[in-house]
C-alpha cells in the first residue's frame, strides 16, 4: 500500500525481520508504555507464525500494547495488542490505517487498549463497525441493501466520509443542526425537523447516568425531549461512532424497548465496500419521511417474518423429527411406549430449544463469541458458517455432538477456559430430579450423520430472494422473542407418534393432516418412522398460538399500567 499513516511520524526501528518482510515505520500512542504500531511491507502472502514471531520479539516482555501490521496490496494482517498468543486478523488496509488513527490518538495506553479489544473483533464479523440491535435485519445490511438502485450512489456519496466523526459526521450526512436545549441538537431535513441529536463526551457511554443529562441517560434524556417535540429519531455521537434509536415504540424487526432496539455504525472501522449503509441508514435522506430508512425497515421486517415461517417449517419437518429418531436409535429403543415416545420427545425438544437459546445468545452477545477465541472456535455460529460453505459427507462419529454439549455444559456450569460464567436454569440441567429428559440426555451422544442435518436445518437458512439466492447462517437477532413462544406453544401442542403404515399429507381447511396413503400418494411418512403431529393428526407449523398483539396491548393498558399507577399513588 504506498499510503499508510503519513499524517504520523515513525520513530526508528530496526527489528530483526523474517525474509519478505521490511520495515515501513513505528508509530507511538499517548502517554507512558502507550500503544505501539510496527508496520511491515510484506512481498508474499505472510506466515501467521512469521508475523507472531515478530510480534513476540519486538515486545520482549514489556508491558506496552503492541499492534504489527503487515501491509500487502490492499489488505491488512495485524498481530496484537496483547495476549500470550495474539490472534491474527487480516482486514482491509484502509480499515487497519483508520483503526491506527483512532488507537494512536487515544489519552493512554489503557484508553488504547479498551478501544482496540472492543475494535478488534468487530472487523471480523461480516458487518465490520456496525452492531444493529433489532431495529434492521442483519440480512438487510449484508445483502438486501446491496441490490437497492441507490446503493452505488448512496457509495459514492458515504465514501469521503468514512473516519468523520462528532458534529461534522452529522453536517456531511446532509443534516442542517440547531440548537434545541443546553445539550441536544435538532438535525433538520429540508424544512423539516427530524432527530433530537446529543454528542458525548469522552467517557460518557449512551445508557450510563451522566450529571449533565441530570442524572438520567443521555439516550433517556433525548427520547424525553423527542417525545416533547414529536420527532421520531434519537441520533447519538461519539466520535467516530453513530447511533440511531426509533422513539416509537414496536419500531424495528426485533420489537424489543426504545433503548434496546438500536443500529450503530463506526465510520473508522467500516469496510470500504459498506460505505453506502452509512448515507441509507442515518443520512438527512434516509431519515426524511419515506426515506432510505423507511424502505430498509419494511424490507427488514417482510424478511424476519419470511424467516420465522421458514424456521418452524424446518423446526415441525426435520428438526423435532430428525432429532427424536436419532434419540430413540442412540437409547436402543426397537418398540415405543406411549412413556418411551413421551420421554423422547422431551429429550428432542431440550436439545433443540437449548440450541436455539445458545445461537440467540451468541447472535445478542450474550455469550463471548466476539471475545473469547476459544469460544469462538467452537461456536454454533463458527459451526454454522462452516456448514454453509461445507459438502463433506457427515461421519458416523458424534464429533459435533461433543462440540455442542461443552457448550451446554458451559452455559450450565460455567467454564473459565471458554470464558462463559454458570448460568444454571433448567434448560441445561441434567439431575435427574430436576430434568428427567437432561439426565437421560447425557447418557447417549447422536452421531455426525444425525446431528449435522439438525444442526444445519436449525442454524442455515436459504434465502427465497431470487435476486440474492444463498445459504447461510439463521439471522436470530431479526427474530422477536414472541417468534420462540409461538414455537414453544405449537410443540406443545404436539406429540410424537409412529406410523403403523405409510402415511400421506391431505390438506383439511386450513392444515394438512396425516392419512394413510393410498397407491398414487405421495409418501410423506413411511411405516415406522417417527412423525410430529398435534392432537388433531395434523402437521403444524404456522398456526400463531401466542396472544395477539391487540389483546397484549389491551391488558397492559386497561389492567397492567392501571396498577402500577394506583400503587405508585
Amino acid at each position: 500500500m504506498p499510503h499508510f499513516l503519513d499524517d504520523h511520524v515513525p520513530v526508528r526501528a530496526r527489528p530483526t525481520l523474517p525474509p519478505g518482510l521490511k520495515v515501513r515505520g513505528l508509530y507511538l500512542g499517548q502517554g507512558s508504555l502507550g500503544l505501539e504500531i510496527l508496520t511491515l511491507d510484506s512481498d508474499t502472502e505472510p506466515r501467521s507464525g512469521a508475523i507472531r514471531q515478530v510480534w513476540k520479539d519486538r515486545l520482549g516482555g514489556r508491558a506496552a500494547p503492541l499492534l504489527v501490521i503487515a501491509l500487502r496490496g490492499d489488505t491488512a494482517i495485524i498481530c496484537g495488542p496483547a495476549g500470550e498468543d495474539p490472534p491474527i486478523r487480516r482486514i482491509e488496509a484502509k480499515q487497519a490505517e483508520r483503526l491506527c488513527i483512532r488507537a494512536l490518538a487515544e489519552p493512554d495506553r489503557n484508553a488504547a487498549l479498551r478501544f482496540l479489544h472492543d475494535a478488534l473483533p468487530s472487523l471480523e464479523s461480516d458487518l465490520p463497525g456496525i452492531r444493529n440491535e433489532g431495529l434492521l435485519s442483519n440480512h438487510e445490511l449484508a445483502r438486501g441493501a446491496r441490490l437497492r438502485n441507490d446503493w452505488t450512489k448512496a457509495q459514492f456519496s458515504a465514501t469521503p466520509i468514512l473516519g468523520a466523526a462528532g458534529m461534522d459526521l452529522l453536517r456531511r450526512l446532509g443534516f442542517a443542526i440547531e440548537r434545541a436545549e443546553g445539550v441536544t441538537s435538532l438535525l433538520r431535513t429540508g424544512s423539516r425537523d427530524r432527530a433530537i441529536a446529543v454528542l458525548l463526551d469522552a467517557g460518557e457511554t449512551p445508557e450510563g447516568a451522566a450529571p449533565r443529562f441530570q442524572n438520567l441517560s443521555p439516550v433517556s434524556w433525548a427520547l424525553t425531549i423527542a417525545d416533547q417535540r414529536n420527532l421520531p429519531w434519537v441520533v447519538v455521537v461519539q466520535g467516530d461512532r453513530v447511533r440511531l434509536y426509533p422513539v416509537e415504540l414496536g419500531v424495528g424487526v426485533g420489537r424489543r424497548g426504545r433503548t434496546e432496539t438500536w443500529i450503530e455504525l463506526r465510520t473508522g472501522l467500516m469496510r470500504q465496500d459498506q460505505a453506502a449503509l452509512l448515507w441509507l441508514v442515518f443520512s438527512a435522506d434516509a431519515l426524511k419521511p419515506g426515506g432510505t430508512l423507511e424502505e430498509m425497515l419494511e424490507s427488514s421486517k417482510r424478511f424476519a417474518s419470511d424467516l420465522a415461517v421458514r424456521l418452524r417449517e424446518r423446526i415441525y419437518d426435520r428438526v423435532v423429527p430428525g432429532l427424536a429418531t436419532g434419540i430413540a436409535t442412540a437409547r436402543g429403543l426397537k418398540t415405543f411406549t406411549a412413556e418411551d415416545l413421551r420421554l423422547t420427545y422431551s429429550m428432542a425438544l431440550t436439545v433443540m430449544f437449548r440450541l436455539l437459546f445458545i445461537a440467540y445468545a451468541e447472535d445478542r452477545d450474550l455469550l463471548p463469541f466476539s471475545t473469547n477465541d476459544a469460544y469462538k472456535h467452537r461456536a454454533l455460529k463458527t459451526k454454522a458458517r462452516e456448514m454453509a460453505t461445507s459438502t463433506a459427507p457427515p461421519g458416523d462419529e458424534p464429533h459435533l455432538w461433543r462440540e455442542v454439549t461443552r457448550l451446554f455444559d458451559a452455559v450450565r456450569a460455567g467454564d473459565t477456559a471458554l470464558g462463559v460464567p454458570s448460568y444454571g436454569g433448567g434448560l441445561f440441567e441434567t439431575d435427574p430430579i430436576i430434568s428427567k429428559a437432561g439426565a437421560a440426555l447425557a447418557t447417549i451422544a447422536l452421531p455426525d450423520t444425525v446431528f449435522e442435518p439438525t444442526l444445519r436445518a436449525l442454524l442455515l437458512d436459504e434465502t427465497q430472494d431470487l435476486a440474492s439466492p444463498g445459504v447461510g447462517p439463521v439471522d436470530f437477532r431479526s427474530l422477536r422473542v414472541r417468534e420462540f413462544g409461538t414455537i414453544y406453544e405449537g410443540l406443545l401442542e404436539s406429540e410424537l407418534a409412529v406410523a403403523d403404515a405409510d402415511l400421506a399429507l391431505k390438506k383439511q381447511g386450513k392444515d394438512f393432516v396425516y392419512v394413510p396413503a393410498k397407491a398414487k400418494d405421495a409418501v410423506a411418512v413411511a411405516r415406522g418412522v417417527i412423525y410430529l403431529h398435534n392432537r388433531s393428526g395434523a402437521r403444524k407449523s404456522s398456526g400463531s398460538y401466542f396472544t395477539p398483539s391487540f389483546a397484549v396491548d389491551h391488558l397492559l393498558d386497561a389492567a397492567l399500567e392501571p396498577a402500577l399507577t394506583a400503587h405508585a399513588e
